[in-house]
């Protein structure tokens, strides 16, 4: 396997526990696609994401140890530093696109996303360089590193989402096998079906920006604590002027605060609130 005549030397999955990266792991461990060797997987948790996605994090982890498929957590801190920005005097955060209304002119906005880059992709590619030093005594330092082609879970009718997901470093490439194998987003909920596999939850953060209401509604009525997560952060959020954000911040794209979203009954005269956003960052979701 090469591209542009250097060969591979890792190929690395990454690993975000939803839907379709999670089915590209299975078809890896059951066979169903050429495992390549050596082969990583790689996954970021930002410490807020879904209460039900982590015991099939856990339970993955556990089945490519027994493949002897080497898995890696890179644990960051976005709650904690969207919790805790304020009382620590941060004058600088790199945020979710969250929702904004300006305080003069009351206009809606949406802040630049910066939380993948730094939370997701920063956090594995350190971890990354850690396994390239420890696997192949890459030095953790150099500049001359081999090529690492990495696996997204974008699915065929996702080409849009492809399109945007580029690399920004040279030693890696990325290649999106759920697509060149012809699987949409349904075709892959079929290999669930086919393979007795139970279908995972969603992978998204609590306090994530592309929560409609009707996932934020469903949030309140089974997963509590999530909820209360994302109560907690979209409060911290309101005013962020202490890194530089004039305007007010909230978690869902209504504007209304999720303590109050319950009373209402999560609805709203415009049905668009309920529709779920996907992210521009080509690596959450999948």
């Amino acid at each position: 396997m090469t591209l542009d005549t250097k060969p591979i030397i890792l190929t690395t999955l990454a690993y975000s526990g939803g839907k379709q990266s999670h089915a590209l792991l299975e078809m890896v461990l059951r066979g169903h696609i050429p495992r390549p060797e050596p082969f990583l997987v790689l996954n970021a948790d930002p410490g807020m994401e879904n209460e039900n996605s982590y015991p099939v994090v856990e339970q993955m982890r556990h089945r490519c140890q027994e493949a002897g498929l080497a898995f890696e957590t890179a644990r960051t801190t976005l709650k904690h530093d969207l919790l805790t920005f304020k009382e620590r005097g941060l004058t600088h955060l790199d945020q979710p696109p969250y929702w904004t209304r300006n305080r003069l002119t009351g206009k809606k906005g949406r802040l630049k996303q910066k939380c993948t880059a730094y939370y997701k992709v920063a956090a594995m590619r350190r971890l990354l360089r850690t396994y390239l030093n420890q696997r192949f005594g890459v030095s953790l330092v150099s500049k001359r590193l081999p090529h690492v082609e990495t696996w997204i879970g974008f699915a065929a009718d996702e080409k849009a989402r492809a399109n945007k997901c580029k690399s920004d470093v040279k030693f890696i490439s990325l290649r999106f096998p759920l697509a060149e194998m012809g699987y949409t987003k349904a075709k892959t909920i079929g290999y669930y079906m086919k393979n007795g596999i139970t279908e995972p939850p969603s992978s998204v953060c609590n306090a994530c920006f592309a929560n409609g209401l009707a996932f934020l509604e469903d949030m309140y009525v089974h997963r509590p604590d999530d909820w209360d997560e994302a109560v907690k952060v979209d409060e911290s959020i309101r005013d962020m002027r202490q890194v530089g954000i004039e305007d007010e911040c909230f978690v869902s794209e209504t504007l209304i605060p999720l303590r109050e979203l319950p009373s209402l009954n999560f609805k709203r005269d415009d049905d668009r609130f309920f529709r779920e956003h996907r992210c521009n960052s080509g690596v959450c979701f999948v």
